[in-house]
């Protein structure tokens, strides 16, 4: 289990990878929000398109916005 911090609360969650293909699925402690996504990884070209910066751009996307958007 990972825990990780964000400026809407702090947030649990678990991944994994398996023969190219990355799972993660994370929550808010609340239990207000959740995502989870699968990526393949076989399909990313490196950079910021890898598996691991796909899921940190996600994460961000929907526990960092700002509160009432």
């Amino acid at each position: 289990m990972l825990s990780g911090a964000a400026p809407r609360g702090d947030g649990l969650g678990h991944g994994g990878a398996l023969f190219g293909s990355w799972s993660y699925s994370y929550g808010a402690r609340d239990g207000e929000q959740m995502v989870t996504a699968n990526v393949n990884g076989d399909w990313c070209d490196g950079g910021r398109d890898d598996p691991i910066g796909i899921f940190t751009d996600l994460l961000q996307a929907k526990f960092c916005r700002r509160s009432g958007t």
